[in-house]
């Protein structure tokens, strides 16, 4: 039946985007809400059917959705700065509640009484505790590098924590992303390191019994100088399994085969029977499902040191052992593409898919089997070029074996936090992982200048690093989607505008001479210079003036990333005032200079 709901939503929201960010179900299962981006909406599915009954307009961009446990209000972080929850009833679509949260409100996780927020704030480094009663923030926890997603242990008393990227210098051999785990009951944290090399850390999920965490990330090879792909010479995907009662990392393993990657794992989740663990892999459009039982048999034998393949004796192995799920795990090719979040349902698992606007609906049978059905989020959808370009960006299956993608190093189209000898300046001299954002229109490209602009760095990084033969047409819409790239506004903006302290640091930056290179509309003059902070056979190398816009997001710095903060570059990096005049500057002088690089 047609509803009025219906005939507005198709008024106010051509068919024509609808990508899914985020995906719940009612708790009899009968109805599927999935958040979309392009327009802003929650659209309301009918399980049995497939059909779209409703379309509920948001007023800003969702970045995911949770319901209650009572089923009756939808909780959806929305927004960028100032971030927002907004709560919807479920019956009606009626916005009912608004609550200001933090920068960029990435997910949301609910306790199991529902009067518990907690909201990751992906820029500001914290999760938010909201009371939804009240609808008050009560509390703000550290986390350590951008947080996105987080879950509970079944008995709420521990939050656990994925952030996106390592935080660190990152020429020290060892660099590698972790997990913050809250207490909730006192707010006091402990991190999980997980192993070198750990970055894009995506999604993560409890197990029902709260013995385990399972996450999905990216293992980078990144010591290796990147001379080929095979076996995962560059980048393998990764499942890290955490004994949450020992608050520890159990075991990495691969989800990669030997000669076929599973590139860019994005979403995890175990099974209501606890049989399954089910992972997207957004690069190669799959399902991974795995046999939980064999799986920690695997993992328990080789803890005590017995073969369980011909690579893995012992637990240190499982790390580079491309065969430890060989015959415990099916790979499920979808037809969607841009497979990202799922979640449990009672006989399988939904599951979005963003590029191809799809919402996909695997029934587990016995064993590895399943049966899929798909569901257009957006039928009448036709892509544009740019929206090819950012597809293809993300599509490992442009790669030699399906390794990785352009976004395997570039999370965010920006930077991994890792230094890469990608070998066009020579061997030995790592570099680090720039940002994108503005790379069309601040030539030339890489950190050395190396390449004449990003466009031709587009079809050179294709052919040498994912081992390809681009097309033009698809290089260039890879062109057109990075121009139209733009910055977040930093989070240390006051109601969007500097504070105090950076007005007075932009005076400092002009007084330091930092203005002299740093110029124009993207804060760069497009030149190569010799700021002295080269090392080695390098030592009197230019570098490519970067742009300064969002420099407050992609630490560490400096070509080989050994400063980890502003102060490093301007400080100790600095001895010689050759990157800026700032040794004469006052310790007050230092922080506003700071605070105003933060804030562009």
């Amino acid at each position: 039946m047609i509803t009025r709901a219906l005939i507005l939503s198709c008024l106010l929201f051509p068919a024509v985007q609808a990508s899914p960010v985020g995906v719940a179900c009612s708790s009899d299962g009968t109805r599927i809400f999935v958040a979309t981006k392009d327009p802003p909406s929650v659209r309301v599915v009918d399980a049995a059917s497939g059909t779209i009954t409703a379309t509920w307009p948001l007023p800003d961009t969702p970045n995911h959705l949770k319901i209650v446990p009572d089923g009756t209000r939808l909780i959806v972080p929305a927004g960028l700065a100032p971030g927002k929850l907004l709560t919807l009833d479920t019956a009606t679509g009626a916005i009912t509640g608004t609550i200001q949260c933090g920068h960029s409100p990435e997910s949301v996780e609910l306790s199991t009484d529902g009067k518990t927020a907690y909201v990751c704030n992906e820029f500001e480094n914290h999760v938010s505790v909201v009371d939804l009663t009240s609808s008050q923030v009560t509390a703000k926890i550290p986390a350590v590098r951008q947080p996105v997603a987080a879950q509970l242990r079944p008995d709420g008393a521990a939050l656990y924590v994925a952030n996106l990227l390592p935080s660190g210098p990152a020429n020290t051999g060892d660099i590698a992303a972790e997990i913050t785990v809250v207490d909730t009951a006192t707010g006091n944290t402990r991190l999980i390191r997980l192993p070198n090399g750990s970055t894009d850390v995506r999604a993560l999920t409890v197990s029902g019994d709260g013995r385990f965490v399972y996450l999905v990330h990216t293992l980078a090879r990144y010591g290796l100088p990147t001379t080929q792909l095979d076996r995962g010479w560059m980048n393998t995907s990764a499942l890290s399994v955490i004994d949450a009662n020992q608050h520890r990392l159990a075991a990495t393993i691969l989800l990669d085969d030997i000669d076929l990657g599973a590139a860019n794992p994005a979403g995890i989740a175990v099974s209501r029977d606890g049989r399954l663990l089910a992972v997207t892999h957004a690069g190669t459009h799959e399902l991974s499902l795995i046999d939980r039982a064999a799986l920690h048999d695997r993992i328990d034998r080789a803890t005590r040191g017995e073969a369980v393949t011909v690579v893995s004796r012992s637990i240190k192995d499982l790390p580079n052992d491309l065969s430890f799920l060989h015959g415990i795990r099916k790979r499920v090719k979808l037809t969607g593409n841009g497979p990202r979040e799922l979640i449990a349902m009672a006989d399988g698992f939904a599951v979005i898919c963003y590029f191809s606007r799809t919402l996909h609906l695997v029934r587990a049978g016995t064993g590895l089997t399943a049966e899929v059905r798909d569901i257009a989020l957006a039928p009448d959808w036709r892509e544009t070029t740019a929206q090819r370009g950012e597809r293809m960006f993300h599509d490992a299956a442009g790669c030699f074996q399906q390794w990785q993608s352009c976004v395997t190093c570039h999370p965010g189209v920006r930077t991994d936090a890792l230094n890469w000898d990608l070998l066009n300046d020579g061997v030995g001299n790592p570099k680090q992982t720039k940002s994108l954002l503005f790379s069309i229109q601040t030539p030339p490209a890489m950190i050395s200048g190396i390449r004449r602009d990003a466009e031709t760095a587009i079809r050179t990084g294709t052919r040498y690093i994912l081992f390809a033969h681009p097309a033009e047409a698809d290089a260039d819409a890879i062109a057109g989607f990075l121009k139209d790239l733009q910055p977040v506004p930093s989070p240390v903006l006051v109601n969007g505008d500097l504070s105090e302290s950076a007005k007075r640091g932009k005076v400092v930056f002009d007084l330091a001479s930092c203005s002299d290179c740093h110029t124009g509309e993207f804060l760069t003059d497009g030149k190569r210079h010799n700021v002295g902070t080269g090392t080695g056979r390098e030592n009197d190398k230019p570098w490519d003036t970067p742009t300064l816009r969002e420099i407050w997001r992609t630490a560490p710095y400096l070509h080989d990333g050994r400063a980890n903060t502003l102060n490093d570059v301007i400080g100790p990096a600095n001895p010689q005032d050759r990157h800026g005049e700032t040794s004469t500057l006052s310790d007050e002088q230092r922080r506003d200079l700071v605070e105003y690089l933060r804030s562009l």
